[in-house]
């Protein structure tokens, strides 16, 4: 899958981008079954069981509560962090034949989209 950007975003230059490219792990779903899915970030993989809460350490180093939902082709990624439950974020991921529309909403109140088209 590969991002699109939106209507509203600037579009970053090659050498950027390759920073902010380098900068980041791999982020990518490796397996999904009715009962949970497994991403891998940086060459790790967690297993979110959908329903099950768990503690995980994230790329910074912060540990979260980290809970998965999916009702039908749409999976809910809930994180807080364990120190302070007030900070938080939720990503709603809907699954379509041509990709993911991602819509991330933290705990200031800020919301994001992000389009994936899928490559052949």
């Amino acid at each position: 899958l590969v991002q699109i950007p939106s209507k509203n975003s600037s579009m970053l230059d090659d050498v950027t981008a390759r920073k902010t490219l380098d900068a980041k792990k791999l982020i990518r779903i490796s397996d999904a079954t009715e009962d949970k899915i497994t991403v891998t970030i940086g060459g790790e993989n967690i297993n979110w069981n959908y329903g099950q809460e768990f503690i995980a350490k994230i790329v910074t180093g912060h540990q979260v509560n980290a809970l998965a939902v999916r009702n039908g082709n749409t999976a809910v990624f809930k994180m807080s962090y364990v120190q302070d439950p007030r900070v938080f974020e939720e990503k709603v991921y809907q699954f379509t034949k041509d990709g993911i529309v991602a819509v991330s909403t933290s705990h200031l109140g800020i919301t994001a989209v992000q389009k994936y088209i899928r490559v052949k």
